[in-house]
């Protein structure tokens, strides 16, 4: 399943349109589309929200986040190992 259709999956399953979705988490349907485009990333509070109203793990949700933020660690954790003691 592509990266953002988790996302649309769990909203059109619950019947929502992406208004909808939207005004239960705060947000703007311009926002949501984006989002569901892979156009903008969520900030960590609304994926949050998106993780609660959808019932999905931000995790699942988002996977390409996640993985640039797991890569990003372990690229500075492998750094720390290479310092000089």
């Amino acid at each position: 399943m592509p990266v953002r259709d988790k996302m649309i999956a769990k909203r059109t399953a619950k019947n929502w349109s992406q208004e909808k979705l939207a005004s239960k988490i705060g947000t703007s349907q311009q926002n949501i589309s984006l989002i569901e485009n892979g156009k903008r990333n969520p900030t960590l509070k609304l994926a949050k929200k998106l993780e609660i109203v959808l019932e999905e793990k931000m995790e699942n949700l988002f996977p390409d986040i996640f993985l640039a933020i797991e890569t990003t660690k372990c690229n500075a954790d492998n750094e720390e190992d290479q310092k000089p003691a």
